[in-house]
């Protein structure tokens, strides 16, 4: 691969520091599923892919606007999603989440978020997915930019929607090849 994205680097330093790559692959699909259900090109200046630093509790976030929609929890091997704001305690999808609460700082009404402990188990449930998809595509007329965009990192959006490119980085981060 001739040309590598911007952020390269920094993503490829964070798999092989993290070195799960089951895990990496679980939550680059579930970050391509939510890229792909709110259509926003990497250029979007509302959407933002990050790497965070490589110690961070929360690792790859995807926001849009300037609220998170997918985050990794390293800490408990885990990701944080939105959820509409309609859903409440007692909902049967917050029993599937383990967590749910407001996220702090926000003025108007926020949504809800979930902590996901089994990455493979939400790919599975068709409900959480839509209603994930439902909250994250709500956030896409809130902003029209975000003021995170110059954090934002084109090679993390690659690596969930581009499974060549993924390969090239995993190859790469796991067996210490330098950079094309």
């Amino acid at each position: 691969m001739r040309w590598l994205p911007d952020g390269h680097e920094e993503l490829t330093r964070l798999v092989r520091k993290w070195g799960d790559v089951n895990t990496i692959r679980q939550y680059l699909e579930l970050m391509d599923f939510i890229l792909e259900a709110v259509a926003l090109p990497n250029g979007d200046p509302r959407l933002v892919t990050n790497t965070r630093k490589p110690n961070d509790i929360h690792l790859m976030p995807v926001t849009i606007g300037m609220r998170f929609v997918l985050a990794f929890a390293r800490r408990d091997e885990s990701a944080f999603i939105i959820l509409p704001r309609h859903y409440e305690r007692g909902h049967p999808l917050c029993e599937f989440t383990g967590h749910f609460g407001t996220m702090p700082r926000d003025h108007e009404p926020p949504p809800a978020w979930g902590l996901v402990r089994h990455l493979s188990a939400l790919r599975r449930d068709e409900t959480l997915l839509q209603a994930w998809a439902e909250a994250a595509r709500a956030e896409i007329s809130r902003q029209s930019k975000s003021t995170f965009r110059r954090h934002h990192k084109p090679a993390v959006y690659e690596a969930a929607r581009n499974p060549a490119y993924r390969d090239v980085v995993f190859d790469q981060a796991l067996n210490d090849t330098e950079t094309l």
